[in-house]
């Protein structure tokens, strides 16, 4: 009984995890644009902006320089 309250416990957590908690700028504000819908324009480096504006506003995969990220953004999107 006591491994179960334990398990039950440990994972509950992650369901009250938030953007919050993510130490990169950037990653947590792609988090937050994701999740809440805010703006992907406080996202300083100019590819990840790309790719949150691509895979939550519905923009291009296409500016994004990044090759790696292009391709991961064209298949999302698929």
């Amino acid at each position: 009984m006591r491994l179960l309250l334990a398990m039950l416990l440990m994972f509950s957590g992650y369901s009250f995890a938030s953007c919050g908690n993510i130490d990169d700028h950037d990653q947590r504000a792609y988090c937050n644009a994701r999740e809440s819908g805010s703006s992907c324009g406080n996202i300083d480096d100019h590819d990840q902006r790309a790719y949150c504006n691509a895979t939550t506003g519905g923009s291009s995969c296409g500016n994004i320089d990044n090759h790696d990220l292009r391709t991961r953004c064209e298949a999302m999107k698929r």
